[in-house]
């Protein structure tokens, strides 16, 4: 199984990319081959790329979970500084 995670990033076209990739980096994301079930690709800059490795069910969850957070609070922070204020 292959995660694509280009629709997450088709709905926040204005994700802050160095908070997402602080949050969702191949070190937190990966785990050694042996240790997991499913490839994995995570956001690298404004694309998708796989990591060579695998990760549990488990930890696949928790980083989508990661990532769809990380881009509701990026969305949210540009939107919140376009806001104009009197």
């Amino acid at each position: 199984m292959n995660l694509d995670i280009r629709a997450v990033i088709k709905i926040y076209d204005e994700i802050d990319v160095h908070i997402l990739n602080s949050t969702i980096s191949p070190e937190n994301a990966t785990m050694p081959k042996e240790s997991g079930f499913v490839k994995s690709s995570i956001i690298d800059n404004v694309f998708v790329s796989t990591i060579e490795g695998n990760m549990s069910i488990g930890r696949l969850i928790n980083t989508m979970d990661d990532i769809i957070k990380t881009a509701i609070l990026s969305k949210n922070i540009v939107d919140s500084s376009k806001k104009v204020t009197t």
